[in-house]
């Protein structure tokens, strides 16, 4: 609605909150509860049918401003990911459900090229930091 595309390096190269922030997920999943609970405080966990849902907020402080809270939901038989929701510091969310997964589907590169049309305002607000 807004027709306006946020343009975010992902390159080694940043640093600050936004690195911080990414270095969280990038990592993947930490695999004990040792190396959770170095990343991350526990806020909550909620289990209910078969899925449990955890809240979490990163433990290093630049990380926080700028994703205070991310939750995680995952089967509790099969431990499986059902969820993800990354909660940014100015409110707005982002949630992917994941629902009959593919493992190690073909990717083309054209993937990680979108077209954006041109009546699009594209802006990049790490640029000049």
């Amino acid at each position: 609605m807004l027709k306006r595309v946020e343009r975010f390096p992902l390159t080694g190269n940043a640093t600050g909150q936004w690195r911080d922030a990414l270095a969280l997920l990038e990592t993947g999943f930490p695999r004990s509860q040792a190396e959770l609970e170095s990343r991350f405080n526990i806020l909550s966990q909620n289990v209910s049918n078969q899925t449990c849902e955890i809240l979490l907020q990163p433990k290093s402080a630049s990380a926080r401003q700028m994703m205070p809270q991310l939750k995680i939901a995952f089967d509790t038989k099969d431990f499986s990911l059902k969820a993800t929701e990354l909660q940014f510091a100015d409110g707005s969310t982002m949630r992917n459900d994941f629902i009959q997964p593919v493992l190690n589907p073909q990717i083309t590169p054209e993937m990680f090229s979108p077209k954006i049309e041109p009546d699009y305002k594209v802006v990049e607000p790490l640029k000049n930091r």
